[in-house]
């Protein structure tokens, strides 16, 4: 199921969720308005913390957006290569830069929603969108849900992508788990992009405002909307309220 609703996010990205596009209904959740006091929450990382040799920075090229970019390397330092706690082996895992901030209140509680949007311009890398959220069983645990970004439809062009919950699957240091599970929506509590693609080379991804959204009426006509939403229901995700 999960592949499929990955396939559907792509081939909704190129037909119903692209500009132009008017929303319905959403909360904007991050505006990047400020310029350079807008990036002062988010923190970056990369293989480079624990061996490898990847970079990246977060700059603001307008007042109303900013400029994740960097170069993926896909080299070990094999002396610097940190040692795993759990597995004691060192680690392996290169190609990757994030960018990732604590919401601005303590939690952000989406569950009136049936997904996220993002505003942004990329170049032909893949890109992930990660979501941290109270564990549903122990609110002291913390789960992590990543989902594919959609390529844009014109490369380097503005778009408003959309993704519906159902695209998120629960990961465990980057990796799919094979028990997965419905994310906690009233309990999230930070959000992040990641590049992992294995591939080498420069990247760059402009973002100007992450928002949740939920389908109007009227989009519920559209049958891929429909079958999105189905998949949303299947997963506990109703969005309460919103239709």
């Amino acid at each position: 199921m999960w592949g499929r609703v990955r396939r559907d996010v792509v081939r909704a990205s190129l037909n119903v969720w692209s500009d132009p596009f008017a929303l319905t209904s959403e909360a904007t959740l991050i505006s990047f308005r400020g310029g350079h006091s807008a990036l002062k929450r988010w923190q970056l990382h990369s293989d480079a913390e624990h061996g490898g040799q990847s970079h990246c920075a977060l700059t603001a090229p307008t007042d109303t957006s900013a400029m994740f970019s960097g170069h993926t390397s896909l080299e070990m330092d094999a002396g610097r290569a940190a040692t795993s706690p759990m597995h004691k082996k060192p680690a392996s895992k290169t190609g990757w830069c994030a960018m990732q901030t604590r919401v601005p209140e303590d939690e952000w509680d989406l569950k009136d929603f049936h997904g996220i949007r993002l505003t942004l311009r990329t170049d032909a890398r893949h890109y992930v969108l990660n979501l941290r959220t109270a564990g549903l069983l122990d609110g002291m645990d913390q789960d992590v849900f990543q989902a594919h970004i959609p390529p844009c439809p014109l490369k380097g062009e503005w778009a408003q992508l959309r993704i519906p919950f159902a695209a998120f699957s629960v990961t465990w240091r980057g990796y799919m788990q094979g028990a997965q599970r419905s994310m906690n929506l009233e309990a999230i509590s930070s959000v992040g992009v990641l590049i992992a693609d294995r591939k080498h080379g420069d990247f760059n991804l402009e973002v100007d405002e992450i928002s949740a959204f939920r389908f109007g009426d009227e989009e519920v006509q559209d049958p891929l909307v429909a079958r999105l939403l189905r998949q949303n229901e299947e997963l506990g995700y109703c969005g309460d309220g919103a239709l």
